[in-house]
């Protein structure tokens, strides 16, 4: 697991095992949020085994589910709204952290410039690169309709 810690209430890794949990719950993380679909993993990882290891060491768990390329409007608000509702921290996977720091950016792109954003995510080892124009137009307040990429 190699986490980035993207600000003070985020962070992000690649795929997380049950004994990984009790490992972030030591860093003072609260609540996880698994962007990876149940099909991708073997079943030792499916998130009824993160779940349970998140509910052993009192961590509020998220199961939010997203294909690579395709980021849907109700997972982007999903994760706006858990972010913005909390003063505690949050940290999310994938398969690499990609597909998080895809749908944290765009959760975050309100008001803010792309250039911004992409240099808040250089903190993960992850490329924005392919949707830097749909953080332009999201930031222009236009409204979202999901996108696949």
């Amino acid at each position: 697991m190699q986490v980035s810690l993207i600000n003070d209430r985020f962070s992000v890794s690649d795929q997380i095992t049950p004994d990984d949990v009790a490992i972030l719950a030591q860093q003072g993380v609260t609540e996880l949020v698994n962007m990876r679909p149940d099909e991708e993993v073997e079943p030792h990882l499916r998130s009824d085994a993160i779940a349970a290891a998140a509910q052993q060491a009192n961590m509020a768990y998220v199961y939010l589910p997203i294909v690579p390329g395709m980021y849907a409007e109700d997972a982007v608000n999903m994760l706006r709204t858990t972010l913005n509702g909390c003063n505690h921290r949050v940290h999310s996977y994938c398969r690499s952290g990609n597909r998080v720091m895809h749908v944290w950016a765009l959760a975050n792109a309100l008001g803010k410039s792309s250039d911004a954003l992409l240099a808040e995510c250089a903190k993960a080892p992850c490329d924005l690169a392919s949707i830097k124009s749909h953080l332009e137009q999201h930031n222009l307040e236009q409204p979202w309709l999901g996108m696949h990429i």
